[in-house]
């Protein structure tokens, strides 16, 4: 059976199952009962909610003694939800893991090896490369299972570039030329060219690549580039001021509001906008919203920092799925991400929204099923990783404090509405995260 968790219902059933099984909690319970609920979460648009039910769907009705509870919302919304369930310890069974988290949630004790459930066979990796296992690795235990690998992209509306006059960029192109065709193409057509957020932390963590540096050092506990390089983000921060100054960009505001809202809610899917920045597994939702057979969009990396330096992209899991502290049955939860990982008929219906497959013989399955934005999306990876940095370390603990607490309203939303200078911005930046990190 399957079905959509209400809130009110969660903490009901859990007290229920406490109330009936008493101290032996949650774990022990469902080890006893006939019958497994195994509770799922995400985040994502509402192509890949769809997608995703659809699959559960399929495993519930090939495990009627399984009961599929499942919840899902956007990005922030769900780190909220997330956050306070570990706190009732009553997180879902399964969760949807990011890279940036994973660390966090491991060193607070939230999610499982499953070493142990790969070496019994419940959960098949034998068709994943190492490479694409590494990234879900914390001390050499495997705490998330890649549900598909990514990178950064720049999404180019190629029909406005032909419209513009303008030439398409090489994935080797700098922010100079960045600025160079935003400009130009929003002269030509009356429209802020880039709609995407060019002042994300992502993009952030992804300029020092090309530095050969991260943000964070080996060790977590401070920024991992000197003082001296602030000036690299702060002078991009000037960037993205002018582009909005000249309307080559939409108004900052607009940008602010848009982080609660799917990629469906960006101008590029109405045809107002030209470039924006995604992560390319985000590519299949803003395609599939702007029109797959009327559309037509081109993926470039994201720009260099200079013509000398080398890619500000890597080869990224798109998501993990994760077994929490709190699953009633990690076994059956294990089984479950096994079915996302090795099911040709479940891939089917996910279709790569989440990145490419870790399995190759979903990979090999799915190719002749892929419609534009999969191509497109398969093609890219494919075209870019001999030419991709390393995949960096998982962000440390403490990540998550200073980016929702520091980098964005206390840096980037105060540099972008002109209340502090750019480098203003950067010192801010340095000195908090030397307390939070280091603390």
């Amino acid at each position: 059976m399957l079905m959509k968790r209400p809130a009110a219902a969660l903490a009901l059933s859990f007290l229920s199952l406490v109330a009936f099984f008493g101290c032996s909690g949650r774990r022990q319970a469902a080890e006893t009962a006939e019958r497994t609920t195994i509770r799922v979460a995400w985040w994502g648009s509402e192509a890949r909610h769809e997608r995703t039910i659809r699959a559960l769907q399929l495993f519930a009705r090939g495990h009627p003694a399984i009961d599929i509870e499942y919840e899902y919302a956007a990005w922030n919304d769900y780190w909220t939800r997330l956050t306070t369930q570990a706190a009732g310890n009553d997180l879902p069974d399964v969760m949807q893991q990011d890279y940036q988290y994973l660390t966090e949630w491991v060193g607070r004790g939230l999610i499982v090896p499953l070493d142990g459930e790969a070496a019994a066979g419940v959960l098949d990796l034998s068709d994943a490369a190492e490479s694409s296992l590494a990234g879900g690795r914390v001390d050499g235990k495997l705490y998330g299972v890649s549900l598909g690998i990514n990178s950064i992209c720049m999404m180019l509306d190629a029909d406005a570039f032909r419209k513009a006059g303008v030439a398409l960029p090489a994935d080797d192109w700098t922010w100079a030329d960045f600025e160079r065709i935003s400009v130009s193409l929003s002269g030509r057509l009356g429209i802020p060219a880039v709609s995407g957020n060019i002042v994300h932390d992502h993009v952030w963590r992804s300029m020092y690549l090309g530095r050969g540096l991260w943000a964070y050092a080996q060790d977590g506990r401070s920024l991992g580039y000197p003082a001296a390089e602030d000036a690299l983000f702060a002078e991009h921060l000037k960037m993205a001021r002018r582009l909005i100054a000249e309307g080559a960009m939409i108004p900052y505001s607009e940008i602010v509001a848009l982080r609660s809202k799917g990629v469906e809610d960006d101008r590029i899917v109405r045809g107002k906008s030209v470039i924006t920045f995604l992560w390319s597994n985000q590519v299949v939702a803003a395609w599939t919203a702007a029109g797959i057979e009327t559309r037509h969009f081109e993926l470039r990396t994201l720009p260099r920092i200079g013509a000398k330096a080398g890619s500000s992209n890597y080869m990224k899991p798109a998501q993990f799925f994760s077994v929490t502290r709190d699953a009633a049955s990690p076994r059956a939860a294990a089984g479950l991400v096994d079915y996302f990982t090795n099911s040709i008929d479940a891939n089917t219906l996910l279709m790569a929204e989440r990145g490419v497959p870790i399995a190759s013989k979903v990979r090999e399955a799915l190719k002749p099923e892929l419609a534009a934005p999969q191509q497109r999306v398969f093609d890219y990876l494919d075209r870019i990783q001999k030419d991709v940095a390393p995949i960096p370390p998982p962000d440390p603990v403490g990540n998550t404090d200073l980016i929702n607490n520091v980098f964005i309203p206390q840096v980037v939303d105060p540099v972008m509405f002109g209340v502090i200078t750019p480098l203003e911005g950067m010192k801010i930046l340095r000195r908090e995260a030397s307390r939070i990190l280091g603390g």
